[in-house]
């Protein structure tokens, strides 16, 4: 029965409920409420009320998928990373499905989920659709408008665009159109926005920004414990081309990014999910298995070495950022030899020696010296990042390895990330047990207290291959699940309670992209909308939790 090995492929983190931005009081026993019922809340940190959940804000979809039609369709997520409400101010349209009487005024630190549907048919002329919605940043001159209208010289020619016409960022200036792109398959529909800042920090959005985030927002997180800062993080991270498989692996049930691992850090990723083995005739490589006492399904990515030079790459071009290795033994096996029951065996201690070694000491700027720190991430961004040059964390789990410091080369141990995923294949059952999982293991309050939970957490927005469909690609899961990651889980994130890691598959993708493409046309194609996500949750969503330290914006 390998198809049941086929489901534990991919892997994912921890889980939390849907509750509101606003601040939740009583960390060891609060009541997280959904945006549907008003509630008044008290801020922990000042003891005062703090604003109420908003209720007029409709749901978005948990599978953003549409039905095969003729008409170009999509869900548009807008999320407000800023400290003032996004105030709509009106729309108007022509030959729009659904756009009268969607929009609203988007809280400080929310999201909403909007309907992109274009009227077509025999009798409508393309050229003459269009709609658009305005917003003001409350209490600012600050404007844009989201304007869906006929472009001749793209394709599609219906596209879906937000204007700069009011607000310039530090990542486009003002009086840019920016196209959001549109999606050319017709299920899995999603496009992202997102803005945050504010009119005395200035504003980014995810147009383009930062390729070094986290040293960018050093004046705000640099005083802050890494166990308060949010990052990007990749599933299987090696897994961006297949170079080597078993009978029943493709890349449709086995490879987990379009990029590889310089592109991935590229759009944002910061943690990163190794996993080693010995393969295509004893070479090194990065690895998706899964492995029973009698069988085993699976391929080889990326090469050792090429991932450690593109990490090195990176360090050298984009200097000030931390990046974390999670080097593990989920794929630990020696690829080259079968057992008599068609299996693979795992790693010996010989065979793991020089991989481990090539990790300790082909690291350029490692973040060393640290042996005497119980938790990793007790250590300051400044402490870690503060120098401008930026530095490599690698922890090594279940690997016969021997920590060495001067190397910045770790036992798992030293950060122990809570990392437990979904193992679903249902959008729905994925999403309630990583945000219940969130909530139960997450409760930032005053450091020491008893209800207090600071570990470090892993976010696992990935699906999994299972029995309710084996025929949707990874590639195409990611997408779609995607769209819920930008309303539901950014919606349940709070003050009190967000992840360290959004741990994602197919890191960078915008919507379902084709496989097959080059290395430079990933990078043409994928954006930065999960590196504006985690921008917001540091600038607009941990800022107003008085015990994370750093600075507002």
């Amino acid at each position: 029965m390998w198809l049941f090995a086929l489901i534990s492929f991919c892997r994912a983190s921890p889980l939390s409920i849907s509750v509101s931005r606003s601040l939740h009081g009583n960390i060891p026993n609060s009541t997280f409420s959904t945006r549907a019922v008003a509630l008044q809340l008290v801020d922990v940190c000042t003891g005062q009320p703090s604003n109420t959940n908003p209720t007029n804000i409709p749901p978005g979809e948990i599978k953003a998928q549409k039905a095969l039609t003729d008409t170009q369709a999509a869900y548009l997520t807008i999320v407000n990373g800023c400290n003032q409400d996004f105030e709509f101010l009106g729309a108007n349209q022509w030959q729009m499905r659904n756009w009268d009487g969607q929009w609203v005024t988007i809280p400080a630190g929310e999201s909403a989920q909007f309907d992109i549907n274009f009227v077509q048919g025999l009798f409508t002329k393309d050229s003459d659709t269009g709609g658009e919605a305005y917003f003001r940043i409350k209490n600012t001159d600050k404007r844009f408008h989201i304007s869906a209208d006929y472009v001749s010289s793209m394709s599609p020619k219906l596209r879906a665009r937000i204007s700069y016409d009011g607000i310039g960022t530090k990542d486009t200036t003002q009086g840019t159109m920016f196209d959001l792109g549109f999606p050319t398959k017709r299920n899995g529909n999603t496009l992202q926005w997102v803005l945050t800042g504010s009119d005395s920090y200035g504003y980014w959005s995810s147009a383009n920004p930062p390729v070094t985030y986290l040293h960018s927002m050093l004046n705000v997180i640099g005083e802050r414990k890494l166990k308060y800062v949010t990052m990007i993080g990749s599933h299987d991270a090696g897994m961006s081309e297949i170079d080597g498989s078993t009978a029943f692996s493709t890349w449709q049930n086995t490879q987990t990014q379009w990029l590889d691992v310089y592109g991935q850090l590229v759009r944002g990723s910061r943690w990163f999910d190794i996993r080693p083995c010995l393969g295509n005739s004893g070479k090194h490589m990065t690895c998706h298995y899964s492995v029973s006492s009698n069988g085993a399904v699976g391929s080889n990515g990326l090469e050792v070495d090429e991932v450690i030079a593109q990490i090195n790459r990176f360090m050298d071009e984009s200097p000030g950022e931390l990046v974390i290795i999670d080097l593990n033994n989920e794929s630990g096996f020696d690829t080259d030899r079968r057992t008599p029951e068609q299996s693979y065996n795992r790693l010996t201690d010989d065979q793991w020696r020089p991989i481990w070694e090539k990790w300790r000491d082909g690291i350029k700027k490692p973040c060393k010296g640290f042996d005497s720190v119980a938790r990793l991430d007790d250590l300051t961004m400044n402490t870690l990042i503060g120098d401008g040059q930026g530095c490599v964390i690698t922890l090594f789990r279940s690997i016969p390895a021997t920590e060495d410091a001067s190397k910045g080369f770790y036992s798992y141990g030293k950060l122990s990330a809570y990392n437990s995923y979904a193992n679903t294949d249902e959008y729905e059952k994925m999403r309630t047990d990583q945000l219940s999982k969130l909530q139960q293991n997450r409760k930032l309050g005053k450091e020491g207290d008893s209800g207090t939970k600071d570990g470090f957490f892993l976010l696992s927005w990935t699906m999994t291959l299972g029995v309710n469909d084996i025929v949707t690609p990874l590639a195409d899961r990611a997408a779609i699940a995607q769209s819920s990651l930008f309303w539901s889980a950014y919606l349940a994130f709070t003050p009190y309670s967000y992840p360290n890691v959004i741990y994602v598959d197919f890191v960078g993708q915008p919507y379902l992209l084709d496989q097959g493409k080059s290395q430079a046309d990933y990078l043409k194609q994928t954006g930065g909308h999960l590196t504006a996500l985690a921008m917001a949750v540091n600038l607009q969503i941990a800022s107003q939790n008085c015990y994370v330290g750093g600075g507002k914006i």
